[in-house]
């Protein structure tokens, strides 16, 4: 499962890092959700990590790791970690919004896979996707907490940029796991 102590952190970590650093400084536009909200969220999505984590790194990566190429492994689990997320549609009642959702996941999905590889320990990768779904979802919660509109009258580009933004955000995620799984081989074990 890679429950091992994790190698080289900072050095695989620092980009990741930084951009969710610059992620969450957008908390100081929309400001925070009530201080009960804060702890269910973190509550939640340190959940969320360790559990996607787990099955999707921790088993099918290593499952088919076992199977296939390494690059395969690498791929096919973070297209079955995106397509996991058409399932919010269950959650939102919004087919579209969950479709959208499941790009940036896929995308962040190789960066996690690229963490567990390089750090040679899945609880870098824990804590880093825990940290990522913690601050979307306090900036999600604390911009209706604090009234801002997803789309307010007026603002017809407005739709475009809900849909780009989340590509955006996590095509850094992508590019940084890409970047890090340079040189990758399928003597990796």
């Amino acid at each position: 499962m890679g429950f091992n102590p994790p190698r080289s952190v900072i050095r695989v970590m620092w980009f990741p890092l930084l951009w969710l650093g610059l992620i969450a400084m957008t908390l100081l536009v929309v400001g925070l959700p009530p201080g009960r909200m804060i702890l269910f969220i973190a509550f939640n999505t340190m959940l969320v990590g360790i559990s996607e984590e787990l099955m999707f790194r921790g088993v099918i990566f290593r499952a088919l790791l076992s199977q296939y190429r390494i690059w395969t492994a690498i791929i096919v689990s973070s297209i079955l970690f995106g397509a996991v997320h058409i399932l919010n549609v269950f959650n939102t009642g919004d087919l579209s919004g969950a479709l959208i959702q499941s790009i940036p996941a896929a995308m962040s999905g190789i960066l996690f896979v690229a963490i567990v590889i390089r750090t040679r320990s899945i609880w870098p990768a824990i804590i880093y996707h825990a940290l990522w779904d913690f601050v979307l979802f306090t900036m999600l919660t604390g911009g209706q907490a604090n009234g801002i509109e997803s789309n307010p009258d007026g603002l017809e580009s407005l739709g475009s940029l809900q849909t780009l933004l989340p590509l955006v955000m996590g095509l850094p995620n992508f590019i940084c796991g890409l970047v890090l799984l340079r040189h990758v081989n399928n003597n990796y074990r």
